[in-house]
């Protein structure tokens, strides 16, 4: 729950040593780079970029070659797998060693021309079977095809539908210099040649307009279909053959895959590092760095920089009036995957806002249970989640999703013990085997769904008065002690004794005073900061509209109860459909009662888990954040090693 102080820090030291305290900077990943503009120095330079341009068209290289090389694999993914990067681990040692010894510039331009080949082999055959397709119905045809057109004598292809065919040879025969021999009929449609003068092509195609028939595009060649079909076979084995020889090297060159993946990182680590210098100033014989640090590691950074620059100067900078400083928050161990749901919303303002983590940490993972609220999903999620855990390679926001994940599981299978619900079974129509788990069921959300509404409300209700009680704390930190005690204070004081009234149904004189006090001290202070003292009372009074906003949160976790209740009725149908199938087909009947509850339950699995997930973060985001935080901070970025293939174990 604590928001790390930071501080600004500044750099001065010699060019000489700038590569060295940059290399220093980014394996520390202690410092947030500020970037400095002109008026801070008046003596700047434009940094030179043509190496790190270099750098950006050689990492786009590598890459289009890695995906090309993964694309020829053929490596199958699993569902999740395709979703996340599979970084391989290797010694900084070994990684420093590849990059210098390896040529990647004539692996690249060997995949380059694979690629190439490949491509246009592949064009080449796509073209080939598409005139295979055209002149295989003409493979009778016994003219050489640059035949078929002469000065004086024309023998046009056509392809007309059959049932066509007697139209055609009708409006053919009223010509007696026109002749019409049938080719070849496949299916609806007929190959025909019409043998006619040159100079009457135009009567043809007016023919071909009537008879719904059109000219047959064959290749101009001096062979005859038959032998035209053949020529084409002979290159498409050719390029078969070809193409099984390119992959065969392709294959040989996936070694070079890690090597690739490793010089890719080592560019990406340098473009990374020109980027840096973009942001610091220099001069002739300095440079200058600025940014933010963690006030626990100046003395890290600064001892670390006078180790490489003895002559560097490193200092504290008073921040510029209205800079926001960048916000670090720390929890304890078994809270940081709950730093998730509060980045999701936003980092807290450095000065005044809490970090939220823990506060809603508690009643996030609580909300989860009762909305999965099945002992039966509960453990699935909890063994899939520390599955993946153990067997995939996760990025940080990966493994903080999983480890909620499989927390919320464990929450959920206490919840479905006390509600008595495993896999939609109620655990209360079990024999006698199950005594003692039917003593632990203590609630009934679709029987007695009154009773759990009731305290999905009383849930609401607390959480809400804990989000005024957290501002209220802020507050008092930032010392405006007034707004502490006149705003948070007593609409805690009269949310607390309404809630008091309607819990007695107004049958407590005490809770009906507490009440209207409660009513009448809004009404006195909240117009305060007006100057009129009519419309110190009218804002007095209306500030009272505001319990209808506290009324809509605390309906709003009814959703909790819909939730449980959803989850259980749609494991009970799936149940029900099973057993009636099993009994309705002889022996076929059970194999398709263990299809419906394998596919049954596991869609209700994962809808219910992303449904408790959503409707859990959305009581946090919406009811519980809105009364005490803003999330108007900016994440403490700092300047550190990234990679996208490797992780680089030092």
């Amino acid at each position: 729950m604590a928001v790390i102080p930071v501080e600004k820090i500044n750099i001065v030291a010699t060019k000489v040593a700038k590569g060295p305290i940059i290399s220093f900077l980014q394996k520390a990943e202690i410092i947030e780079l500020r970037e400095i503009c002109p008026p801070d120095i008046q003596h700047c330079l434009i940094l030179p970029r043509e190496q790190e341009l270099d750098d950006e068209l050689a990492m786009a290289e590598i890459k289009n070659a890695l995906e090309f090389l993964d694309k020829m694999s053929n490596k199958k993914k699993g569902f999740i797998e395709s979703f996340l990067t599979n970084k391989e681990k290797i010694d900084e040692e070994f990684f420093r060693e590849i990059c210098h010894e390896f040529d990647y510039r004539s692996i690249v331009a060997q995949l380059k021309e694979l690629d190439a080949r490949l491509g246009n082999l592949q064009n080449l055959e796509s073209r080939l079977r598409k005139a295979l397709q055209t002149i295989l119905p003409w493979s009778t045809l016994p003219v050489k095809l640059n035949m078929l057109k002469r000065p004086y004598l024309c023998i046009t292809p056509v392809v007309i539908p059959a049932k066509n065919l007697v139209t055609l040879g009708d409006e053919t025969k009223k010509n007696p210099l026109m002749d019409l021999e049938t080719v070849n009929t496949t299916g609806d449609k007929a190959y025909v040649v019409i043998v006619h003068k040159t100079c009457e092509s135009s009567q043809v195609n007016e023919i071909l307009a009537l008879a719904g028939g059109e000219i047959a595009a064959l290749p101009f060649e001096h062979r005859t279909s038959a032998e035209e079909i053949a020529e084409i076979k002979k290159i498409l084995r050719h390029s078969a053959q070809e193409k099984k020889e390119i992959m065969s090297h392709i294959h040989e060159m996936q070694k070079h895959s890690r090597p690739l993946s490793c010089v890719y990182d080592r560019l990406f680590e340098e473009v990374q590092r020109s980027h840096a210098s973009q942001k610091m100033a220099e001069t002739s014989y300095t440079f200058v760095v600025e940014g933010w640090i963690k006030k626990r590691d100046f003395e890290k950074a600064s001892a670390g920089i006078k180790n490489i620059s003895p002559a560097s100067v490193v200092t504290r900078v008073e921040p510029e009036k209205d800079e926001q400083a960048p916000t670090v928050i720390e929890n304890p161990k078994i809270f940081t995957p709950f730093e998730l749901i509060t980045k999701i919303f936003g980092m807290p303002d450095y000065k005044q806002e809490i970090d939220p983590t823990l506060p809603l940490s508690g009643f996030f993972i609580f909300f989860f249970g009762l909305c999965l609220s099945d002992a039966g999903y509960g453990l699935l999620l909890l063994l899939i989640s520390t599955l993946f855990l153990k067997k995939l390679e996760l990025p940080t926001g990966g493994k903080s999703l999983f480890i909620l994940l499989a927390v919320g599981g464990a929450v959920s299978i206490l919840v479905g013990i006390f509600t008595g619900t495993y896999f939609g079974f109620d655990i209360s129509q079990a024999g006698d085997f199950a005594a003692p788990l039917k003593i632990l069921k203590l609630f009934d959300p679709v029987n007695n769904p009154l009773q759990m509404l009731v305290f999905s409300l009383g849930v609401g209700v607390v959480q809400i008065l804990f989000g005024i009680l957290l501002k209220m704390i802020e507050e008092i930190r930032c010392k405006n002690y007034a707004a502490a005690l006149l705003d948070h204070g007593l609409w805690m004081y009269f949310l607390s004794s309404l809630v008091f009234m309607v819990a007695t149904m107004a049958g407590n004189p005490l809770a009906v005073k507490m009440t209207i006090s409660g009513a009448v001290l809004l009404v006195l202070t909240q117009g305060r900061r007006e100057k009129n003292l009519i419309k110190k009372l009218v804002f007095g009074l209306l500030s009272l509209y505001s319990t209808t906003s506290y009324l809509g949160d605390t309906l709003s976790y009814s959703r909790l109860l819909a939730l449980m209740m959803t989850t259980s009725i749609i494991g009970t149908v799936i149940n029900i459909l099973a057993v009636l199938t099993r009994d309705s087909v002889p022996f076929v009947g059970y194999v398709i009662m263990v299809v419906i509850l394998l596919v049954g339950h596991v869609f209700n699995l994962i809808i219910s888990v992303l449904s408790a997930f959503v409707h859990s973060l959305r009581l946090q985001l919406v009811e519980f954040f809105s009364k005490f935080y803003s999330g108007s901070g900016k994440e403490f970025q700092p300047f550190r090693r990234e990679t996208k293939y490797t992780i680089i174990i030092n």
